[in-house]
Formats: C-alpha cells, structure tokens, sequence
C-alpha cells in the first residue's frame, strides 16, 4: 500500500560519495525487505494469469516454428509471483503482427536484448501470477 503522507524531497541535493551511498543502501534494505514481505505468506495461482503466460509461450512457440528460436517458460521466477516467457533466436521474424501484439498486450514488460553470442533474446515477463490469502 502507498504511503500518500510520506513527504518526497526531489530538491535536495547529495552532498558527498557518502551520501550517495547512504541512499542506495537504504533502498536496496527498502527492496529488500519488501520482497520478503510479498514472498511470506500463503499464496494461490491467479488462473486467468497463468492461462495468459501459457498463450503467450504457445503463440510463440507457433510464430517461432521452423526457426531455431528456442521458446522456454518459467512460473515463479524470479519471485512467487512471476513468469516469463523467453524466446532466443538469431533471427526473429514474426508472421502475424495482430498475435504478437496480444501477446505483447498481456505481458506487464517486454524486454528485447542482443546477447553476446550473435543471439537475440525477448522476455515477456508477468507480475500477479498468484495472490495472497491472508
């Protein structure tokens, strides 16, 4: 939940290497301590979520056919609440822009990255594949 009564200083200024540091701690405690928070607890399968993650891993693996692309999915990674699809490839081409689209539109992110070895790799990661029950 938001904190709306929290105030937020934009205008204040670093003043030294230390100060930088200092606030980088502090948020990586800050992450830190809200992960494990959203990582406790008793969790359930958001089935309209998971059924987009397994669309969008079909769908691609259908545009990908005869390719070489590999197409994997994961559940649950990085965090309880997460999957992605991924797709690597050298050379992704993609027959119906429309399917793509929607897989797209499902996702929360798409990232695209060239890989150091000549491949291409796409995630298409999705927040909310479980909730919390307590």
């Amino acid at each position: 939940m938001i904190d709306y009564d929290q105030e937020f200083d934009f205008e204040t200024e670093y003043e030294d290497d230390a100060d930088v540091d200092e606030a980088l701690d502090n948020l990586i405690i800050t992450l830190g301590e809200k992960i494990v928070e959203e990582e406790t607890g008793t969790q359930v399968i958001v089935p309209h979520r998971v059924q987009h993650v397994m669309y969008t891993y079909k769908l691609m693996k259908y545009l990908c056919k005869g390719s070489g692309a590999t197409v994997q999915y994961f559940l649950h990674e990085p965090f309880t609440s997460v999957g992605y699809v991924r797709v690597t490839g050298e050379n992704l081409e993609f027959g119906h822009p429309e399917w793509f689209d929607r897989a797209v539109e499902l996702a929360d992110n798409l990232d695209i990255c060239p890989l150091t070895n000549g491949k291409i790799q796409m995630d298409f990661t999705f927040h909310g594949i479980t909730k919390h029950i307590d």
